[in-house]
């Protein structure tokens, strides 16, 4: 308390290089500002995500998911171009059955169609 009975505060300058609280109490009727409102464990839950499990939670969960979501898009991007090779076999398959006896016809490799399409 300052003299008198009144509060006082020990402050910190932010914009000087002196890194120590300043030397003199600042008595409650000196000080400048206002109070809109505050956040009741606010406080406590930085405090909770500088924890090993706040880091794991709000950092390694989400990374994890985007993991994840990127090994399921890719597994179903090769389950869809393998569906459409096989398909496309399927296909070679009919039209070569379907094709009339006659002179050899041109044969086409697969993976080169398949190449140049991707």
């Amino acid at each position: 308390c300052a003299a008198g009975g009144e509060e006082a505060f020990l402050t910190q300058a932010l914009e000087n290089a002196n890194n120590a609280e300043d030397t003199e109490k600042v008595p409650e009727g000196s000080l400048i500002g206002l109070c809109t409102g505050r956040l009741a464990g606010a406080g406590d839950f930085l405090l909770f995500l500088r924890s090993p499990l706040g880091l794991a939670l709000f950092a390694g969960l989400p990374l994890a998911a985007l993991l994840g979501w990127e090994l399921l898009s890719r597994r179903r991007a090769a389950e869809a171009q393998r569906r459409e090779r096989r398909e496309l076999e399927a296909e070679l398959r009919r039209m070569r059955s379907a094709a009339k006896p006659g002179p050899e016809p041109e044969t086409f490799d697969l993976d080169d169609i398949l190449s140049e399409k991707y």
